[in-house]
């Protein structure tokens, strides 16, 4: 495979959600790539508020047994 014809991978996601698509093949990469980002952050912050509520459900339960 020659060399030149391997793209450098892009240095962060913020940089490849910004990238101008050549093509429609591109075009729907891109579409995916951000919804699939957008769903991550929406898992990362379920994920967070579900341990805030471990945590605080651990607390309120250690109060009553006491």
């Amino acid at each position: 495979i020659p060399k030149e014809n391997i793209f450098e991978p892009s240095k962060s996601l913020a940089n490849t959600l910004n990238i101008t698509p050549i093509g429609e093949n591109e075009s729907l990469h891109l579409a995916a790539l951000q919804d699939l980002a957008k769903k991550h952050h929406a898992l990362t912050d379920r994920v967070a508020a579900l341990k805030a509520g471990q945590i605080f459900n651990k607390v309120y339960c250690g109060k009553l047994w006491k």
